[in-house]
């Protein structure tokens, strides 16, 4: 059987700049972790996919008067506005229902939580191959290039 080595040559990335992209994909691997247990990060993430990143969020306990399109008998939690126009409701677990839905998209749903994991999961594999660089760049720094 043969051996492993660290095939990273000295002049592709610096040691710096190995630990900065490693910092960064760490904080963004923590900031999608954090999506999934925080309400307005998880509502936010639901306005990004549906097209709406800069929509503003009121709580609909505040807003005197809700929208006539609002549909009656369903809970929201907060309203978005795109400026002075309504973009539609978040539920209570911070999905996003357009102005003409009737109801939660279970299709929109699931596709925002794959995309959720598959970027958590995408984040997780950079982060993964950055540390094993950087570990190869220590053992051929050090002089040690088998396991």
């Amino acid at each position: 059987m043969g051996t492993w080595r660290c095939h990273l040559s000295d002049g592709t990335m610096s040691k710096s700049k190995l630990l900065l992209c490693l910092a960064i994909c760490g904080a963004l691997l923590v900031l999608l972790a954090s999506v999934q247990y925080n309400w307005l990060l998880f509502a936010r993430w639901n306005l990004v996919l549906s097209g709406n990143p800069f929509a503003k969020i009121a709580n609909a306990r505040d807003v005197r008067e809700t929208n006539k399109s609002f549909p009656t008998g369903q809970s929201a939690a907060s309203l978005a506005y795109d400026g002075t126009n309504y973009l539609g409701y978040l539920d209570n677990f911070g999905y996003f229902h357009g102005r003409n839905s009737d109801g939660l998209d279970l299709p929109q749903a699931s596709s925002s939580i794959v995309t959720l994991r598959f970027s958590q999961a995408s984040c997780l594999a950079v982060t993964i191959l950055l540390l094993g660089a950087l570990w190869c760049k220590a053992r051929n720094r050090s002089g040690r290039t088998d396991p």
